[in-house]
């Protein structure tokens, strides 16, 4: 900071959120930290995704840098193999209780040679098909779900949908609860594009043009 004084971002990881290490970014001018919580169930997040850590330590570390006054983006993902509604609102319920600063959320996309890939596969959600469209890099995590999931409308949905519920006002949350209820995932998509400047308050202009882009 003596030196350079800008201030910059990172990633963290709940387990290496230590109160020491918050503080010394604090003092050398960190501005965001981005977390990935991946699913509010511990469960899904213990099996497939690797991540073992209970909720209450995604909790505390996301309170750990909110309380040292430094930014805190989330991000989570929807439309995993065998994921349930249930789930996927537990995911959303994480989001909104941490209360972030801005929130990101994606579908997932089968990645080879991965475990949730394999997974994906014997679970039936990803056919012959479907692991053609990967070889051919045909879609992503940003776009449309190329699982057979039988909640994909749903996913697609919240993917859209949480950025703007974690920055929504609560008297208006019963709202975005309807749009989410009735699988409106075009209404989620437009009011993801509208509101970009405030669910993304830290983007900038170039990030704003190229989410803006990958929307399109």
């Amino acid at each position: 900071r003596k030196r350079i004084n800008l201030p910059w971002y990172c990633f963290g990881y709940p387990t290496t959120i230590k109160p020491g290490l918050v503080k010394a970014m604090k003092s050398a001018n960190c501005h965001t930290v981005f977390m990935g919580v991946d699913s509010g169930d511990a469960g899904l997040r213990r099996s497939l995704m690797e991540r073992p850590m209970e909720d209450e330590l995604i909790y505390e570390a996301a309170r750990r840098i909110q309380d040292a006054g430094i930014g805190l983006q989330v991000s989570c993902i929807y439309g995993n193999p065998g994921e349930t509604p249930e789930q996927m609102f537990k995911t959303l319920e994480m989001v909104d209780r941490i209360r972030p600063t801005q929130s990101s959320a994606y579908i997932f996309y089968p990645f080879p040679r991965t475990k949730m890939y394999t997974a994906a596969v014997e679970m039936g959600y990803l056919d012959a098909e479907g692991e053609e469209k990967v070889r051919e890099g045909i879609s992503g995590y940003h776009h449309e779900s190329i699982l057979k999931h039988p909640h994909k409308e749903l996913a697609e949905t919240l993917a859209k949908v949480t950025p703007v519920y974690a920055r929504t006002p609560e008297v208006l949350k019963p709202a975005v609860r309807w749009i989410i209820r009735n699988r409106m995932k075009r209404l989620a998509l437009m009011l993801y594009v509208i509101l970009i400047p405030i669910t993304f308050p830290f983007l900038g202009m170039e990030g704003i043009r190229s989410t803006l882009r990958m929307a399109w």
